[in-house]
């Protein structure tokens, strides 16, 4: 019987305590970062494709793209896991028409250099003809990681979507995020916009969400909170003790609290217009201003699910299940 090396069994249990206290201050950063006030304001992000203009295959383009971009849109950017994708982020907006304005020069911008590159900007929530190619990967820490955790399960990341953040103060947070999940649903009809993928047509007008939103312990739906700190601190430090999240930024819920001190509703395809990102921003906007005190009944988690899997499905054909002629 081979006898156990402690020097390695010390530092192994070192290197687990340490990522114990590394979560934990991950987690005590993320409650500091809200304020002790609601403020509500608002910021955008937006995931893009891109493509070859001629043929509409994915391309490994962001390295170029990034540095062809003017400097104050290059301060907005951030790449993905994949090379054909590109993120950028609005600043702080106190209303959502404020926030579509910064949306719409990201665009105009990004369009123009799409344009000089011989690419265009695909604005869907998946690739339509997806084929994976190791190829497509950018080289960057974040992608080799992702490459560890996800496996042969990289294939599916291809997603592009929309993020909506909305700042609350500290004592709201969770409270807002568990009645926020009980919109997801409304949100991802409104937004579905992945109607095929892998080269063909599906049965779902959002396979993204069906991607992210599968069941599965650091997506979907979580569990609800109670709007209590100790509760979401619990389940992020369970799933960190299982092996499944080094910091709570890898918890891909479709609600989340964030480093930024706001909620993250992460739910949605990128829209196909700008129309829809404004109607979806402020909806949200509303919702978590009206889920302040809100004490009503809430669904079930498993109609919450089904709810997810018809608008999945059905995408805005879903909002209209309640209309006479649908009946």
């Amino acid at each position: 019987m081979l006898k156990p090396n402690s020097k390695l069994a010390e530092q192994q249990a070192s290197n687990r305590s340490n990522k114990r206290h590394d979560v934990a201050s991950d987690l005590f950063t993320q409650h500091e970062a809200f304020g002790t006030k609601n403020q509500f304001t608002v910021g955008i992000e937006h995931e893009y494709g891109l493509v070859n203009a001629f043929t509409g295959q994915p391309v490994n383009a962001f390295d170029e793209v990034y540095d062809d971009l003017e400097p104050s849109i290059q301060q907005r950017c951030t790449n993905e896991f994949l090379g054909c994708q590109i993120e950028f982020a609005t600043g702080v907006h106190e209303d959502v028409e404020s926030a579509a304005g910064e949306v719409i020069e990201i665009d105009t911008e990004l369009i123009r250099v799409c344009d000089r590159l011989g690419l265009r900007v695909l604005r869907s929530g998946t690739f339509p003809d997806w084929k994976f190619d190791p190829a497509l990967i950018h080289d960057c820490e974040r992608s080799r990681r992702n490459l560890q955790r996800f496996g042969g399960e990289v294939a599916g990341l291809a997603c592009n979507s929309m993020h909506v953040h909305v700042q609350v103060s500290r004592d709201d947070a969770i409270a807002v995020m568990d009645r926020l999940m009980c919109h997801v649903p409304r949100w991802v009809a409104m937004s579905a916009n992945s109607p095929s993928m892998y080269g063909h047509g599906g049965k779902f007008a959002s396979h993204r969400a069906m991607v992210w939103g599968r069941e599965g312990a650091i997506t979907g739906f979580p569990y609800r909170f109670g709007g209590s700190w100790e509760a979401y601190y619990y389940e992020i430090a369970r799933l960190h003790s299982a092996g499944l999240v080094e910091t709570q930024k890898d918890a891909y819920f479709m609600v989340r609290p964030t480093r930024f001190g706001t909620i993250e509703v992460r739910c949605c395809d990128i829209p196909v217009d700008l129309q829809t990102t404004i109607a979806i921003a402020e909806e949200i906007q509303a919702a978590a201003i009206n889920a302040v005190g809100d004490t009503s009944p809430m669904p079930s988690l498993e109609q919450l699910t089904e709810d997810f899997g018809g608008a999945c499905r059905l995408g805005r054909q879903w909002l209209r299940r309640g209309e006479p002629s649908l009946n």
